[in-house]
């Protein structure tokens, strides 16, 4: 196995373990635990890039099979938000309302970069934009809820792993289908990395907290 093949099976595996945690969090808990504008960033950029990899890479090439398989996670923690992410002092059109606004935006996002930079850099580009986004969203989430309800390390942990193995792969190693290493791409990973353990170092300590509490 070579390190392109290893860093593509690590990113796909720990982002997979990511979402299947999320899922699992979110019925035991009863709360979503995903920040909902990462989540519908997430989703769109999944549905917008399985449906163009089938055609460029093709529907049986790895990128395209994990892409797919993380639309229909992302849709399950979807659903955990419907069921259990809406005040009840919000009215039904106002809270589906807000969903499909920033469905359609998300989506218009991802849209646009790709015409603009080309297929392959705009999503590069827009995952790189929501990785660092996402990162910050789950520290503003654990600080909103005060605490980690609805969080654990083994999403915060797969989560940094996965991107980390990602930007290296893209950044640093290079793809050629992809046209090679982006250096840009590298950079935010670091970024992103770092803002990662900070938030896997919050959850480590609040869960020492409530061991030592009970």
């Amino acid at each position: 196995m070579n390190i392109k093949v290893f860093l593509t099976l690590l990113c796909g595996i720990c982002w997979t373990v990511t979402y299947v945690e999320c899922i699992r969090i979110g019925f035991k808990h009863k709360i979503h635990a995903m920040p909902f504008v990462a989540l519908v960033l997430n989703i769109t950029w999944e549905a917008f890039n399985t449906y163009q990899g089938g055609f460029l890479a093709g529907w049986s090439h790895i990128s395209t099979l994990f892409d797919g398989l993380w639309f229909l996670l992302d849709g399950a923690i979807l659903y955990t938000y419907f069921v259990y992410g809406r005040n009840p002092k919000t009215s039904s059109i106002r809270f589906y309302g807000k969903v499909l606004l920033v469905l359609i935006l998300s989506f218009l996002f991802h849209y646009t970069l790709s015409v603009q930079f080309g297929f392959i850099p705009g999503a590069l580009y827009s995952s790189s934009f929501m990785g660092v986004l996402m990162s910050l969203l789950f520290i503003k989430m654990y600080f909103d809820r005060k605490g980690s309800r609805g969080q654990s390390l083994i999403i915060a942990i797969n989560k940094c792993i996965g991107t980390l193995s990602a930007s290296v792969l893209v950044g640093l190693v290079g793809v050629n289908s992809l046209g090679g290493a982006y250096r840009s791409i590298l950079y935010v990973g670091i970024v992103i990395f770092i803002i990662d353990l900070y938030y896997i170092l919050l959850l480590r300590k609040e869960k020492y907290l409530e061991k030592s509490i009970s």
